[in-house]
């Protein structure tokens, strides 16, 4: 699903200055989920990403592969090195729309609701939704959680 959502996103940006890496197990990781809302996640984390990602910069989907059989859960995770989200901000933005202020002044694109989505989808899944971020400009890292 990983795969096919990278593939998916990269043909409907094609020609961005924004890298794109997938650092996934070599193994599938089995889960009992929709692959089709799986997808809406990460299709919907990588448009974030790469519109807060300014260009030359980087977004990275990696995933913390069980290891053991005593796991009960897979951490996905959409990395990025763009505008970084405010502290305030780290919980309101799964709200529906919730949009941060943009410190270059452009208007929000969207309508707020693409993070509202992808909690939902999380939690219908038995899974969740978190954010990290240091701040302004240092990047930010989406980890969606869901269980084996």
């Amino acid at each position: 699903v990983l795969r096919r959502s990278a593939e998916t996103f990269r043909s409907s940006h094609e020609g961005s200055d924004t890298s794109l890496t997938l650092d996934l197990p070599d193994a599938p990781i089995l889960l009992r989920a929709d692959p089709m809302r799986l997808e809406q996640i990460f299709v919907n984390l990588l448009n974030n990403a790469f519109k807060f990602t300014p260009p030359g910069g980087h977004v990275q989907v990696s995933v913390t592969a069980p290891v053991d059989d005593a796991a009960d859960h897979v951490d996905v995770i959409v990395r990025d090195d763009g505008e970084g989200i405010e502290e305030s901000m780290l919980q309101r933005i799964f709200e529906p729309f919730v949009q941060a202020d943009t410190s270059d002044g452009r208007t929000q694109q969207g309508l707020g609701i693409g993070l509202s989505l992808v909690k939902s989808l999380a939690e219908l899944h038995g899974g969740a939704v978190r954010a990290t971020s240091l701040g302004r400009n240092l990047g930010s890292a989406f980890i969606v959680t869901l269980p084996l």
